[in-house]
């Protein structure tokens, strides 16, 4: 038997059109600096599966499901990439023991306006 996970991992499932997985991928050590490094991995493996979106889920060793700013931050950064290039970021699972947080359900999942300036 395993014992707990001490280290975060990011699940990317994608989807295609209809909504059936179209391809997985598991990427290791990349939230210690807030998905720093992953948006060009989760993008390619999107377009090698063809797929139109992708749900992302990652684990929270501390026992706590519930996202840290660093996660909303870099999920709507991963918000942004991926609809730049076409694709739909379904939601974010964050995982802890028994309990589940969705990143969209909590409103976290839109990507930051950008800023247009003033004229």
């Amino acid at each position: 038997m395993l014992g707990p996970m001490t280290t975060e991992i990011l699940v990317q499932i994608c989807y295609d059109g209809q909504g059936r997985c179209c391809g997985t991928q598991v990427l290791f050590n990349v939230l210690g600096g807030a998905f720093a490094g992953c948006h060009r991995a989760l993008v390619e493996r999107g377009f090698a599966t063809r797929a139109r979106g992708y749900l992302l889920v990652h684990n929270h060793p501390s026992g706590r499901a519930l996202p840290s700013s660093q996660d909303i931050g870099a999920t709507r950064a991963i918000v942004a990439v991926s609809g730049a290039v076409g694709f739909e970021v379904g939601d974010h699972l964050i995982v802890a023991g028994r309990d589940a947080v969705s990143m969209r359900r909590l409103g976290a999942l839109r990507a930051r306006p950008r800023h247009t300036g003033d004229k």
